[in-house]
């Protein structure tokens, strides 16, 4: 750690001690790896363990892939509905009419409120479904 050469000061004994950590990072990090593969070896014997069994299930899963899917698209669909639903996304036609009375936004109805998104967030939601 001490050196009475040139060039052999403190600087250099930090510089070499933080490259070590970083070496030291990149192992932990590979051993960190080679467990994840590990744990997928363990799964893949798992899996072919209970095939058969699972097998028996498959139009289960298939169901309820379809049912999965099926919430999350009316989910989106529900989000899309509502967002496109305020006034920002109006036209200039279409808010004379709503304040002349002519027409009648499905928030504003449902609501029965000047701000359409003053009600609870799971009534909004529920109701954009």
């Amino acid at each position: 750690l001490c050196s009475m050469a040139a060039g052999g000061g403190p600087e250099d004994v930090s510089q070499q001690d933080s490259s070590g950590q970083l070496l030291r990072l990149f192992k932990l990090l590979r051993l960190f790896r080679l467990m994840k593969l590990l744990r997928l070896a363990r799964i893949a014997r798992l899996f072919e363990r209970y095939q058969d069994d699972l097998f028996q299930y498959l139009h289960f899963f298939a169901v309820l892939k379809l049912v999965v899917i099926m919430l999350y698209v009316g989910h989106l669909f529900g989000c899309f509905f509502h967002y496109f639903s305020v006034d920002e996304w109006r036209t200039d036609d279409e808010l004379a009419q709503i304040d002349a009375g002519a027409l009648s936004p499905w928030l504003k109805e449902y609501f029965d409120d000047a701000h359409s998104t003053s009600g609870d967030v799971w009534d909004r939601y529920i109701v954009s479904m």
